[in-house]
């Protein structure tokens, strides 16, 4: 009796190569993915960073202006470059003065709060904080 379905020679070679292309393309996206992932981490890294700094520089800013002038009230933005900060209205209680700066930049936002004792014989660093929230 002969049998009724044919043996089809290369069907097993045809389906391994069918398995082997799956994992590779599985392969080549997971490791793209992760360098797409990376490249994430890094910009975020790098913005954080730049309005970090942006808000210290409206910090300082801040600081000078109330030296120079003991009834400094803020409420002010300054451009620094493309980018530009927040100084929020300065908190006092008797000498001591509160800070609050804000900047964006891109996809991050830095929060700092400045507390400084304004004595007579100079001011003191009193606080240098981030914050997440104003």
């Amino acid at each position: 009796m002969k049998p009724l379905v044919k043996a089809q020679p290369g069907y097993m070679a045809l389906t391994s190569i069918i398995i082997l292309s799956l994992f590779s393309m599985a392969l080549v996206f997971t490791v793209s993915f992760a360098g797409f992932s990376t490249r994430q981490n890094i910009n975020s890294a790098y913005s954080k960073n730049s309005s970090y700094d942006h808000s210290s520089s409206c910090a300082n800013i801040a600081l000078r202006k109330a030296l120079e002038d003991k009834d400094y009230v803020g409420g002010e933005t300054i451009p620094l470059g493309t980018y530009q900060c927040q100084i929020l209205p300065v908190e006092t209680n008797g000498t001591q003065k509160t800070v609050k700066t804000k900047a964006i930049d891109e996809y991050t936002t830095t929060n700092l709060v400045v507390m400084v004792d304004m004595l007579s014989t100079g001011p003191v660093l009193l606080q240098w904080k981030e914050i997440p929230v104003l």
